[in-house]
């Protein structure tokens, strides 16, 4: 085992660049930024969700420059010169704790839903708030250690998870659409139920959303591992422009029918704070909870994914940021162990 520590060198065009992993080397002159369609056939499809223009603002940079570090990196070609270490610095640390809260995040998600499907399938059980916590470190440590022993064959893995994650879909969608009560079209798209009492439905309606946005912050990992795919101007972007795509069905797919399978929304909202709603809605389809119970471990395994890749990312998106000299212990954080 020896370590060696990898030095920034000015950003060049995929053309000029040639990308190892774990070996960064750019070679050629100064970046010449210029325009390109390339990938118009794609985006056009996301127009309706309302992210074609910022799918293609980063298709167009993770072209020009496919790095570990992503915006900050774009930052510093784009800006004008006499801003430009300032923007990028603050660039970089804003994704770095970004990326951190994404991990803290989904670690905690993961951690109390596994504390609900206790609470769901437990009526004796008294939670407290300092278990969820306790499970939330036990995510993420054992998303550590599967980055860092099993990341050899991380692509490999990942390519498993997204089957999974596509049988998976299957597999709770089928029994909740065979099994729980269905509402009426005129209930599911003319009622609005504001249960968090908020002054306007409006407010209620954004505030609801912000749970949905969360899902889509990860569109953004695939970038912060660009150093580790061959290829990378054009796999890449088409990567996150599918990623979006196929998710965006999935979960629209499950949104259509979780609302029609709703049931009794009183009973779902009085559930105990630290189960959350959707798990009395499977318990209720299931009519059991233990039946509810087994269609939430098939979410709960996502999470846990989703936690390790995300961890994947954050790891790149620090050690690029280090690399660069934007962090402290920058020599310590930016050295790689190669075989």
């Amino acid at each position: 085992m020896m370590e060696k520590t990898q030095e920034f060198r000015p950003l060049q065009t995929p053309a000029e660049t040639n990308i190892v992993h774990a070996e960064v080397e750019m070679k050629g002159m100064s970046l010449e930024i210029e325009s390109s369609e390339k990938y118009d056939g794609d985006e056009d499809q996301l127009a309706r969700l309302g992210k074609k223009q910022v799918l293609k603002s980063i298709a167009d940079n993770i072209e020009r420059a496919p790095t570990a570090g992503g915006q900050y990196h774009w930052v510093a070609m784009l800006a004008p010169k006499s801003s430009q270490k300032i923007l990028s610095y603050i660039t970089g640390w804003l994704t770095v704790l970004g990326w951190q809260a994404v991990v803290a995040a989904a670690s905690f998600l993961t951690g109390t839903s596994i504390q609900g499907v206790v609470v769901l399938t437990n009526p004796a059980y008294n939670p407290k708030g300092w278990h969820g916590t306790l499970l939330a470190w036990a995510v993420a440590i054992c998303s550590l250690l599967i980055n860092t022993f099993v990341s050899s064959v991380l692509a490999k893995v990942e390519t498993l998870i997204l089957i999974l994650h596509i049988v998976g879909f299957v597999a709770i969608l089928i029994p909740l659409v065979y099994l729980a009560p269905h509402s009426s079209p005129q209930q599911v798209f003319t009622v609005f139920v504001n249960a968090g009492t908020w002054p306007t439905q409006g407010l209620s309606f954004f505030v609801g959303l912000v749970g949905l946005v969360f899902a889509f912050l990860g569109t953004d990992g695939v970038i912060h591992m660009s150093e580790e795919v061959k290829n990378a101007a054009i796999v890449v972007p088409h990567s996150m422009v599918m990623g979006v795509l196929i998710n965006g069905a999935l979960g629209f797919g499950m949104l259509v029918a979780t609302v029609f399978c709703l049931g009794d929304i009183d009973k779902i909202t009085s559930t105990p704070p630290t189960q959350y709603p959707f798990m009395a809605v499977f318990a209720q389809a299931a009519g059991s909870s233990a039946g509810g119970a087994g269609m939430v471990a098939v979410i709960l395994f996502m999470f846990i994914c989703a936690t390790m890749t995300a961890m994947a990312s954050s790891s790149r998106m620090i050690w690029s940021f280090a690399r660069d000299r934007g962090l402290p212990f920058s020599d310590y954080l930016s050295r790689v162990g190669l075989d």
